[in-house]
């Protein structure tokens, strides 16, 4: 029997290169289909990256019209000043 295993996060998408996105954005967040753009991603991609920088407490993310939309926390927002 094969086991088929979920691929993790894309680790080619730093932390900061996604708060980065993020906090440029107007207002300061951005759902998860527009970073999956941003970054040449699938939306399932992203999802597991965006995921991920949640678990790390980097982003925080509320629903919003349906779908997820992401906020830096201040930790996300300190990588900024240690890139």
């Amino acid at each position: 029997m094969i086991m088929m295993t979920r691929p993790g996060p894309d680790p080619s998408v730093a932390a900061v290169d996604v708060v980065r996105v993020i906090v440029a954005a107007r207002p300061p967040a951005l759902g998860t289909a527009d970073l999956a753009d941003e970054f040449d991603l699938s939306s399932e991609a992203m999802r597991r990256r965006l995921h991920q920088l949640d678990e790390d407490g980097y982003l925080f993310s509320e629903t919003v019209g349906g779908g997820l939309v992401w906020w830096p926390t201040d930790d996300g927002r300190a990588l900024l000043t240690q890139a």
